[in-house]
């Protein structure tokens, strides 16, 4: 079951396309090369990762789900604009799906992350050519979370903490840590409202920890819970999916 459980946060954690590419640090400045960013040596920051923490929504590197995205997007921080200008946040739809997003830099140029994988580095994404996919189409937001405010229990801001730790640092997280997180964060969900505006931010955060999970052996009742938040995962970003704008 942990595989299974395992393989699904993949699914759930990966953007549509291929998925981001990121830099680290804990707050990185504006910078406008892949060349200034580090390399990324483990699974962690996608696209959507990538763009909420260049435009100051988080502070941390990790993959972020489409819920947790969208919910940024959907905020009153977020503005949708016809014309992008410079630190614009420009999303790619296909079809139903939105695939991926990057910074606008430019007319033509954007900057962000592929995907989660380190196989996939910072780099540039030419504008032009995204819109010419068979049945896509562009979306752009603008953004300004100078006073954008989200409220994070201690222990849920430590695991995020920690999880960004883990992209800078060489040493692998300890099986009994990563189950013990995965607990705590079992419990936040367990008192946490449905539609409470964290929730999407946890079920990113449980599914990063789930991806470290392997051979973190979970009792069957924390596993039994596990089960049922990852299936409130699949809800929220079909949720999310419903959200998005089908018109051009």
């Amino acid at each position: 079951m942990i595989k299974r459980i395992f393989v699904l946060c993949l699914i759930w954690l990966l953007p549509a396309s291929a998925q981001a590419k990121d830099p680290h640090s804990k707050r990185p400045a504006h910078l406008s090369s892949p060349t200034d960013y580090p390399r990324f040596t483990k699974f962690g920051p996608n696209c959507w990762n990538f763009v909420l923490v260049y435009s100051g929504a988080l502070k941390h590197y990790r993959a972020v789900n489409l819920a947790e995205f969208w919910s940024y997007m959907s905020s009153s921080a977020c503005q949708r604009v016809k014309s992008p200008k410079p630190g614009d946040i420009a999303s790619l739809i296909v079809g139903a799906e939105l695939t991926h997003s990057t910074v606008v830099l430019s007319k033509r140029k954007g900057i962000s992350k592929g995907s989660p994988y380190p196989e996939e580095q910072v780099a540039y994404d030419d504008l032009s050519l995204l819109p010419q996919i068979p049945d896509a189409r562009m979306i752009f937001h603008r953004c300004n979370f100078q006073d954008f405010k989200s409220r994070l229990s201690p222990t849920l801001a430590r695991i995020e903490e920690r999880l960004h730790d883990l992209q800078i640092k060489p040493d692998p997280l300890p099986t009994k840590e990563v189950r013990d997180m995965i607990v705590q964060t079992l419990d936040l969900l367990d008192v946490e409202p449905g539609d409470s505006p964290n929730s999407p931010r946890i079920f990113s955060i449980l599914g990063n920890l789930v991806v470290f999970s392997q051979g973190a052996d979970l009792e069957l009742a924390d596993l039994n819970r596990l089960t049922k938040a990852l299936e409130k995962i699949q809800d929220a970003d079909l949720k999310a999916k419903a959200t998005i704008p089908n018109s051009r």
